[in-house]
């Protein structure tokens, strides 16, 4: 997103103009704030934009001299298209909006508003200055323009006597005269508001009036110098007035306006530094014809730009001297003071502004669209270019010359100053984008750029530096072998910068792969006369989701495929696959018509239909035309990934050097599968894989390349001989000729692999980005483009990317109530909606301080996520009076009833989850038999033999005593101070205020037995928990089940660090792990925290199950267990009747 060295004071540091979260447009008055009242009604949530956000700027005509918009009518456009705009683009940060009015300090328009300070008049005239900037490097305009209607008053003639006219003020706007009157301001100090605007004088004459002069009468002479109106004026005489509250209206169309036009034409500028295909999503207007004018120009201008200098100049020139056919009237006076103090015209002021911008812009955009040479760099840069401007991807001409692989251009850019630490917007620096080819211009590239140890360590945003990309392309550059020249001079820079980052970005977490049986069938389907073969690989349990996996990326056989579609299914997902059998590859000839293919494609899935769900998800691996599919069938995806679009290119391309050498290789290409030649095929291979697993990897996958190649079918051989001509021919006229993908859309993921080339994939990926509106890409890591030979690591990444597409499941919340105790108890039940879980867990949620409605979204995540049933046992679970006895065998006793009434619903083989911070830890041991795995989080104060009579266990005593107290008083305002002591403060202040607020409004719904336990928990922790876990036996070496013990990683040493630390000793074979940036109350610290702990948890869950193993099975070693008979009575509870009506009622009877 754009970032800002613009409306910056250095004097005083702070900025000039400020920028409204568009998050608070709702919450907005009408008609809109003034820059100073949205200041205080914005607060702490005022922000300076920053790459992370997205920045849109309003341009439109103001209506009236003192608010551009009172009736609220632009303001409804503007959220239109911030809306759409917001949509578009995917964004990491906030979105903030330039509008004049909210974003530079104005003269009052509502009585009792204060006037400008001379410090905000400063400010205001330097951000008129910013204008061109602020215009230029927002990531999109948003035009405004129509008709704006009248106020009801301004319609309303009145007259005026000349003695009341004398009481105010008379100035001169334009041609009108308006009548202001002292109004007193909240301070007490004067503003002078507009009240009236003088039409004519009724007199004798009935003149009509545009200037002071027009009020005087021809027959006075004595003239207040004050009022400028007659001291002796004749009876007859009066003014007729409009009520002008807003003061001046301006009825000059917006397309007539001077300043409107600087705005438009700058506007026109930035496009014209945008790829065509991305221009779209950089310019909004509430008017189709007005974009359409804009874009039309940045055309124009961006033609001119490709064809010469002196072109490009007098393209310039020509747009930049139409101003002079506009009209300048500022409505508000407020332009009109900036040329003041310039002592220019407002004319020759926008002339000079547009010029000025002309002469910084026009080597960029040169250079984005046309190779030029040294001189021709040099005549431009004596214009005074701005080596720091960046184009539309966020390409400086430092990345565009070497783009255009020009080591002259680039050793003269960077003798003049240019910087290789600006990125572009996927974080690349310009070694980044250095096109590899095996020559000795790629080597004098690296040379030139690879000087500096901290630019040949810097990440993009796939987490790939600068030196990785050329090590790993230059091994296997060569027809597979290495490029020696390049791998020398990286040898040379390792040895000279040993420091330099060689890893990549760290791998996603991804959750259990088997988690389910799998199994393979296929179906056949008689398309176009033709016999079509679809594959399905399914699990054997109800399916989360169903996939449609178009598999036929040129050159990887099916088989090769099917390992990461099995991966896919052992999630729970049915995948129904179009691979190269299920396509007509003859459709791809030259003597077929470009859209015969993806035609029939269509019809092969419209045949499919009957057979998939409703809705879906859409995978498209076939490296182009596969993606066309997301639009015919939109209307059916929950979501769609298209992963490694190739040759989507950008206009006129093919008629450059790059693209006959990319077309002379696809021809090279076809021609080897055509012929089936085997050894250049084996060499091949490692064009178009990352050489993960080094030699030995490179080795193994081209055995089992091999393998594919004898088993692939007629269909595979003839798609791959095809495929490249066609993808270079045909697949940019059917991107272009897509409609734009509605806002609205399904979610869609972009997959492209971080190493892969960057003309022929990057770039093409980047372009289908911008056409997708609201689409994210994201970067595959260590991959060049075929995923699937390229090993576990990239298909874990792309399971994962697959996984965020997956829809989540409804779910069941409910509290059932059991007879624990001789007592009904609550126990909260979290399940899916429907269909079997895949696992039941108890759930001990008893951690001091935090109330279950805190701790209930992470069990909800876990049911989504995992398909899991959870039986819960919470602070209403226990009664309070346990804690008070002094008998730490009453808890257990608690507890351990309350499990037993649970055991028929949880079955023989069901998981532990303690977060009770200690009391719970006994029931592993109790209930080991029953178990299937157990994870334990945060246990407290398991102590050292004697910690308890040293000074530290003295003041650790004392602690636990005042935080009891704190919550037996319910002192609120301690309790919310003291929070962030057992948090981690996950999104910075503003996170920790919102927790603090979750947290007060979750006590306030709290029970009388939340504020008991948390007040006796701390004391009863200290005093018993290293009894109770000390007097345990240890935990039997023998006993396979899986233990996690999850110890967050910021937590206190002694209180829970080395608790965890002993517990791991106790628990032979249990597996210590942490919870990344977590104190210790992990419910409250935010989505990735309860992430972490889910993927510990997924880890403790049963693997390849199947819907039949799932059934539950009889408890013998309990004897009976009955499920609410209609009148249990036993000696150890109370009879019922259910007379009450209450939810239903488990109570064991053994």
């Amino acid at each position: 997103m754009a970032t800002y060295g613009i409306g910056f004071s250095t004097s005083r540091q702070e900025y000039v103009v400020s920028f409204c979260p568009v998050k608070a447009l709702d919450e907005l008055p009408t008609p809109w704030p003034r820059c100073q009242e949205l200041q205080e009604i914005l607060g702490p949530r005022k922000k300076v934009p920053t790459k992370d956000d997205l920045v849109l700027a309003v341009s439109h005509a103001w209506s009236h001299q003192l608010h551009p918009d009172p009736l609220g009518i632009k303001a409804v456009s503007v959220r239109k298209l911030v809306d759409e705009a917001v949509k578009d683009y995917q964004i990491s940060g906030d979105a903030l909006l330039f509008f004049d009015f909210m974003s530079m300090s104005q003269n009052p328009f509502l009585p009792g508003q204060k006037e400008r300070t001379p410090s905000e008049q400063q400010d205001f005239l330097k951000g008129i200055e910013a204008l061109p900037e602020i215009f230029f490097t927002s990531d999109a305009v948003l035009h405004i323009d129509g008709e704006w209607p009248d106020l009801d008053c301004e319609l309303e003639e009145e007259m005026l006597p000349p003695a009341e006219l004398e009481k105010y003020h008379l100035k001169e706007l334009g041609n009108s005269v308006l009548v202001y009157e002292e109004k007193e301001a909240e301070d007490g100090t004067k503003a002078i508001m507009p009240i009236y605007k003088i039409d004519s004088v009724r007199d004798v004459s009935h003149r009509t009036v545009t200037s002071i002069d027009d009020i005087k009468s021809p027959k006075q002479s004595m003239w207040s110098p004050k009022f400028c109106c007659s001291s002796q004026a004749e009876e007859e005489a009066f003014f007729v007035v409009r009520p002008a509250p807003l003061g001046k209206r301006n009825q000059i169309p917006a397309s007539d306006r001077g300043w409107i036009y600087f705005e438009r034409l700058v506007s026109t500028i930035r496009v014209a530094l945008t790829d065509e295909q991305y221009a779209a999503r950089t310019v909004y207007a509430n008017i189709p014809e007005l974009k359409e004018s804009i874009l039309q120009r940045a055309h124009i201008l961006r033609k001119a730009a490709a064809t010469s200098n002196p072109q490009l100049k007098d393209q310039f020139q020509t747009y930049i001297e139409e101003i002079q056919t506009k009209t300048f009237q500022a409505t508000s006076l407020d332009k009109k003071k900036a040329s003041a103090v310039a002592k220019v015209s407002d004319t020759d002021l926008v002339f000079s502004l547009l010029d000025h911008l002309r002469c910084r812009i026009s080597l960029a955009l040169a250079l984005t669209v046309r190779n030029l040479t040294v001189e021709e760099c040099r005549e431009l840069l004596d214009d005074k270019a701005d080596l720091t401007i960046q184009d539309g991807r966020g390409y400086t001409v430092l990345h565009n010359a070497t783009r255009w692989r020009n080591p002259q251009v680039v050793e003269f850019l960077l003798e003049n100053g240019s910087s290789q630490g600006i990125r572009d917007k996927l974080g690349n620096t310009a070694g980044h984008v250095i096109p590899l080819y095996a020559d000795d211009t790629t080597v004098e590239l690296c040379r030139i750029l690879g000087d500096d140890e901290k630019y040949l360590a810097k990440m993009n945003r796939a987490g790939l530096p600068v030196l990785k990309r050329i090590e790993t392309w230059a091994l296997t550059a060569v027809d597979g072998k290495p490029f020696q020249k390049a791998l020398d001079w990286v040898k040379e820079k390792q040895e000279q910068f040993p420091r330099l980052t060689q890893g990549g970005k760290k791998a996603c977490v991804k959750l259990c792969t088997d988690r389910f049986e799998v199994e393979c069938s296929s179906i056949m389907l008689t398309v176009n006369s033709k016999q079509r073969e679809v594959h399905v690989v399914a699990p054997k349990f109800p399916a989360a989701a169903h996939v449609l996996y178009l598999g036929f990326p040129r050159f990887v056989p099916f088989s090769l495929q099917l390992p990461a579609l099995k991966q896919w299914a052992g999630t729970g997902l049915k995948v129904w696959v179009i691979s190269e059998d299920a396509v007509d590859p003859e459709r791809m000839t030259s003597a077929s018509s470009p859209d015969s293919f993806v035609e029939d494609l269509t019809e092969v899935i419209r045949q499919l239909l009957p057979s998939l769900p409703e809705k879906f998800i859409l995978v498209d691996s076939s490296w182009g035309p596969g993606a066309a599919m997301a639009w015919q069938f939109k209307s059916h995806l929950l979501g769609a990934m298209i992963i490694n679009v190739h040759l989507f290119k950008p206009p006129d391309f093919d008629e450059t050097e790059a693209a006959k050498k990319i077309k002379n290789r696809m021809q090279q290409l076809g021609g080897m599968f055509e012929r089936r030649d085997m050894e250049n095929i084996q060499s091949f291979v490692t064009d178009i894989m990352f050489p993960n697993g080094g030699a030995e990897g490179i080795a193994e996958t081209k055995r089992s390349f091999q393998q594919a190649l004898e088993g692939a079918s007629e269909n595979f051989w003839r798609l791959s001989a095809l495929q490249p001509s066609w993808n270079f021919e045909n697949l940019t006229k059917i991107f272009t000729g897509l409609e734009e993908w509605p806002l609205g859309s399904p979610p869609v993921v972009l997959a492209c692999s971080d190493q892969a080339p960057l003309v022929v994939v990057s770039e093409s990926m980047q372009r289908l980005n911008q056409i997708m509106a609201g689409s994210k890409l994201e970067f595959i890591s260590s991959s060049k483009w075929s995923w699937p030979l390229e090993g576990q690591e990239v298909l874990d990444q792309i399971a994962c990317f697959v996984q965020t597409l997956v829809p989540l499941p409804e779910l069941r919340c409910e509290v059932t109530n059991v007879f624990a105790c001789e007592d009904q108890r609550p126990i909260h039940v979290i399940a899916p909606e429907s269909g079997p879980a895949t696992a039941n867990i108890l759930y001990l949620g008893l951690p001091r301080f935090i109330p279950f409605e805190l701790q209930l979204p992470a069990l909800k995540t876990w049911v989504k996520r995992l398909r899991v049933k959870i039986w819960a046992i919470m602070e209403d679970s226990i009664s309070s009076a346990c804690l008070e006895t002094g008998d730490p065998k009453d808890l257990l006793h608690e507890l351990t009833s309350l499990t037993n009434a649970l055991l028929p619903e949880l079955g023989g083989n069901f998981l532990l989850v303690d977060s009770t911070f200690g009391s719970g830890v006994p029931l592993a041991w109790q209930y080991r038999s029953m178990l299937s795995g157990v994870m334990i989080l945060n246990c407290h104060l398991f102590m050292a033999p004697d910690f308890a009579s040293t000074e530290s266990g003295g003041k650790i005593q004392k602690r636990m005593a005042t935080l009891g107290e704190m919550f037996a008083k319910r002192d609120e305002e301690k309790i919310l101070a003291t929070l962030p002591d057992f948090m981690y403060p996950s999104g910075g202040a503003e996170g920790v205020e919102a927790t603090k607020k979750r947290y007060k409004e979750a006590t306030s719904r709290t029970s009388e037995n939340f504020w008991k336990i948390s007040a006796l928990q701390p004391s009863w922790n200290f005093q018993h928990i290293t009894q109770i876990i000390s007097s345990l036996e240890e935990w039997p070496r023998d006993d396979l089940k899986p233990v996690v013990l999850a110890c967050s990683d910021q937590a206190p040493g002694v209180v829970v660090t080395e608790s965890m630390q002993r517990l791991n000793h106790l628990m032979a074979g249990s597996e210590l792990k942490f919870i990344s940036s977590s104190k210790w109350s992990w419910p409250l610290e935010g989505e990735e925290v309860i992430a972490d702990v889910t993927v510990f948890l997924d880890a403790l869950l049963p693997q390849r199950i199947s819907e039949e193993e799932t059934t539950r099975k009889s408890l013998p070693l309990l004897g009976q267990q009955v499920i609410l008979p209609p009148i249990v009575e036993s000696a150890s509870c109370n009879p019922c009747r259910n007379a009450c009506g209450e939810a239903p009622i488990l109570c064991p009877v053994q």
